[in-house]
């Protein structure tokens, strides 16, 4: 039975605290029931005033251990909780309050973490520097105290951590600043990073700066922050944020600027839910006269609430302090504004990019290469992507023959995956960058995205907008053109469930709400590393022929950031062009490769050629191109003035004092970036620079990798009473789908077989559905395995598996369904020869089983076989 009081242990350790002991005791009785004072050694009159107070006073000898002495505090504490206070804390009457409310009823945490204020002034407009410490733990659990200074509890387990308890605070040495003791710390700290315990210790290293950067010493403490990141025993997540950040402050201290913007960046790229980080990249903007992206990285960090954990700088979450700092800001960044322009007096060298819109490489796309060759595809438009420096596409699917359907949410998804082969096709179309930031890379899972990374890296493809972490997917790609670098970042607004998180390969995601903070770090780290930054945004919803204003509004705003040009992706049609700064904004490249092409806007597409220099993009060359199935070409005839006029119309709907040029079947855009001139800000060349001379083709090793659609055998729950065969050369073994769905979701399936030997054509697949009547039907027609398994290389040596999801149509009657499969050779139309009988055996059909279309099945896509699910 649950006790209905919670009893409290205050757990202290003191040494000559005279001026603060009674204030502390007379504090922590009105709530606690016992309170340890631990003394190492007072001689002020600390120890008599504890126990004049009547707690419970033990001593310890005091061995340069705070943990130590925390501890022995700790061993005489015997209530349900312990909470541990210092001589110098206090908690005014309303937290008192909230305390004894606290330990009222029952509770379900194991250990509270609350807000912690240093140097608190009574009256002053802010509470401080805070922390959010645990602060109180469920007594008998094994935590214990580690380090020997700047100590911190340690959980021997996973615990029930609680940080919403709101009303109580504990505010640090309200009296005003003592004088801390740098060289004890230091002392100790040295110490303990020789024995065996503490070597190379992040925490000891980065206290260790701290304690340097208070005497003044910022080189040394340069030494030991990076010393604390680089350690084996480094942190992860927020607390490696914080160091970071820490470094970009020993750097600005120094008067190193582009390194204190760097470190600033880093830090916010590891954790971006903080102001410090951002104030300091605007800092460091505002010291190279870049007002715009000064202004536009403070708006940032104005938006940011206040953090839960930790605030380094309490005048940045106060609204007075933010403007104040930023008046001051942007009244020196305008003062610097003009005395580090980029030198236009030269001539540099020109160099061009030509990017196309959306390419997809799987479903249909296989078999188009089977038939056609991997060169065909892009054959119409290959001499233009060579003739360029760089040739650039937005690669819409899972490269992989890894991973399974993620549930990335929607009703009737579309998954698309190609096996790593199939990049043939773009390596001979004169493509060498992609960017793989959009709602297809991780159709297939986190492990086929990290594949897919694995191959175009084998390929010399450069890639932007996914890593094997957050970081590493947020971090800008390079590629060196003889003394100019040009930095690619990718980003995507649509899908959250790919985003990377921590350790976890994934795009790079933000909100759109949210895209503007993702790609303030992102241009920051490229700024530092290169003469050029282009973004390259998969942004917007499916069909849409303008941007929306508020998109219009962010790319201006990210042009601010110092970027150089927007060239964005997702609407699979074009959209028109504006220029901001004298820097263009491409909203939508619309379509360049698909299997399957409409008669809809999607086939009438563009290929976009920009010109430019260390100095900026003199031009913008807008070059039609005309879809078919499973191809693009240069557009020819009456098809160049659709091109032309649709975009001079959806051009002047943004920006009707834009004019285009004609360049023979081109339309151009002259700009003039020199009445915007760029603030040079590259100095470091740390980065890995793409070289586009490497790109070659997917090697033997990913070529003959196999997929994992091939089994060894068939799970006993899928397999049929007696297997198919339906002629010489195939054979069905079993299925599994998803067998209760709800009307307009789609559901796994998939057919379990054997062949015994490769087929030529284009082989497919149907899934076709019938309600008992057979008035109501659907079918999926796909490659088999969506274009992951090649006909033309079968054998007999694996069981092969057609996992789909199928997408019935929107609208289908509630009922029971008999689900059939059955290959077909499409350009044959004809269906796979059945001479054989057997009861499954429909009208050269397999008949599966049957399917529940249902109100009452679960929301949301069926990932699953409720057969399989039993088993688990």
């Amino acid at each position: 039975m649950a006790k209905e009081r919670q009893t409290l242990s205050v757990s202290m350790i003191v040494k000559n605290e005279i001026l603060h002991i009674e204030r502390v005791l007379d504090i922590a009785l009105q709530f606690a029931d016992e309170v340890i004072v631990v003394d190492t050694g007072s001689s002020d009159g600390t120890r008599e005033a504890a126990v004049n107070k009547g707690v419970k006073v033990r001593d310890f000898l005091w061995v340069d251990h705070f943990a130590k002495a925390r501890n022995e505090s700790l061993r005489h504490c015997s209530m349900d909780f312990v909470m541990w206070l210092d001589a110098d804390d206090v908690l005014l009457p309303d937290s008192i309050e909230g305390m004894k409310q606290l330990f009222s009823h029952n509770i379900d945490w194991d250990v509270l973490y609350l807000p912690y204020y240093y140097h608190y002034e009574p009256g002053a407009r802010v509470k401080g520097k805070r922390k959010m410490p645990p602060r109180i733990w469920r007594n008998g659990l094994g935590i214990r105290w580690v380090h020997p200074i700047h100590e911190n509890p340690s959980y021997p387990r996973r615990m029930r951590k609680e940080r919403g308890v709101r009303g109580i605070e504990v505010l640090h040495n309200p009296l005003g600043s003592r004088v801390a003791n740098p060289a004890r710390n230091m002392r100790i700290m040295k110490k303990a990073l020789k024995t065996k315990e503490y070597y190379e210790d992040a925490h000891m290293l980065w206290h260790m700066g701290k304690d340097l950067s208070s005497v003044g010493n910022y080189r040394q403490a340069v030494t030991y922050y990076k010393r604390a990141l680089e350690s084996p025993k480094a942190y992860k997540g927020f607390t490696k944020a914080r160091i970071e950040y820490g470094l970009a402050c020993q750097y600005r201290r120094l008067a190193h600027h582009p390194e204190a913007m760097d470190s600033a960046a880093r830090a916010a790229n590891t954790y971006s839910d903080w102001r410090e980080p951002f104030c300091e990249i605007a800092r460091a903007l505002g010291r190279a006269g870049d007002v715009h992206a000064c202004d536009t990285v403070l708006g940032v960090a104005a938006k940011i609430p206040r953090h839960e954990l930790q605030v380094e700088r309490a005048e940045l979450y106060d609204d007075e302090g933010l403007s104040e700092f930023s008046t001051r800001l942007l009244k020196s960044a305008k003062q610097r504004a003009g005395s580090r322009m980029a030198d236009t007096s030269s001539t540099p060298k020109e160099y061009s990019l030509v990017a196309g819109g959306d390419v997809c490489l799987g479903r249909q796309m296989s078999g188009w290469v089977s038939k056609n060759g991997s060169d065909w595809p892009l054959s119409g438009v290959k001499k233009v992507f060579e003739e360029a420096d760089i040739g650039f596409a937005n690669l819409e699917a899972a490269t992989s023959t890894l991973g399974d359907f993620l549930k990335k949410g929607g009703k009737r998804p579309f998954y698309y995956r190609n096996r790593p082969d199939m990049l043939d096709v773009i390596i001979r179309g004169g493509i060498n960058a992609v960017n793989v930031a959009n709602n297809h890379a991780g159709d297939f899972g986190f492990a086929a995205l990290e594949q897919q990374l694995e191959v175009l890296d084998d390929c010399g493809i450069v890639h932007c907008g996914a890593g094997i972490d957050a970081y590493d997917a947020a971090s800008p790609s390079f590629v060196q053109l003889g003394d100019l670098t040009v930095a690619l970042i990718g980003i995507d607004t649509e899908t959250p469930s790919m985003s990377a998180r921590g350790d976890r390969a994934g795009i790079n995601y933000r909100s759109e709400s949210d895209l503007l903070a993702g790609l303030a770090v992102s241009v920051s780290l490229a700024r530092l590393r290169a003469d050029l930054v282009f973004v390259t945004p998969h942004w917007g919803a499916n069909w849409r022929d303008k941007p929306s204003i508020t998109r219009r509004k962010l790319a201006k705003k990210i042009i601010d950031l110092g970027v150089d040009a927007i060239f964005g992706h997702s609407a699979h049609i074009l959209q028109g062009v504006e220029v901001h700064r004298g820097r263009p904004i491409i909203y939508d490249m619309g379509t360049l490769l698909f299997d399957r092409v409409s008669a809809n806007r999607m086939k009438v597409s563009a290929l976009f050629e920009f010109t430019f220099t260390a100095n900026g993009i003199s031009r913008l060359k807008i070059l039609p191109v005309w879809l078919q199935e499973g191809q693009a070409r240069v557009a020819a005839g009456d098809e160049v003035s659709q091109v032309h006029e649709l975009m001079k119309r959806l051009t002047a709907e943004l920006d009707s004092s834009l004019n285009f040029g004609v360049d023979g079947n081109r339309l151009v855009l002259e700009l003039d970036p020199s009445g915007f001139p760029k603030i040079p800000m590259k100095v470091f060349r740390d980065s890995y620079r793409n070289d586009l001379s490497r790109v070659k083709p997917v090697s033997n090793f990913y070529r003959k990798m196999p997929t994992n659609l091939e089994y060894d055998a068939v799970p006993e729950f899928a397999k049929f009473e007696t297997e198919v065969v339906v002629n010489e050369w195939l054979t069905v073994i079993g299925a599994r789908w998803g067998q209760c769905v709800r009307p307009d979701y789609g559901f796994l399936c998939e057919t379990f077989f054997r062949v015994k030997r490769p087929l030529t054509g284009r082989w497919e697949a149907k899934i076709t559905g019938e309600d008992q009547r057979g008035e109501n039907k659907f079918s999926y027609t796909h490659p088999v395995g969506e274009g992951v398994i090649d006909p033309t290389s079968w054998s007999n040596q694996k069981v092969l598996g057609d996992r789909v999801v199928v997408r019935p149509p929107n609208g289908l009657p509630q009922g029971q369904y008999s689900i059939y499969w059955h290959l077909f050779e499409r350009d044959a139309s004809r269906r796979m020869p059945s001479n054989r009988r057997h009861k499954r055996l429909v009208g050269k059909r397999v008949y599966l089983g049957k399917l529940m279309i249902s109100d009452d099945a679960p929301p949301g896509v069926v990932l699953h076989d409720s057969r399989e699910l039993r088993l688990e």
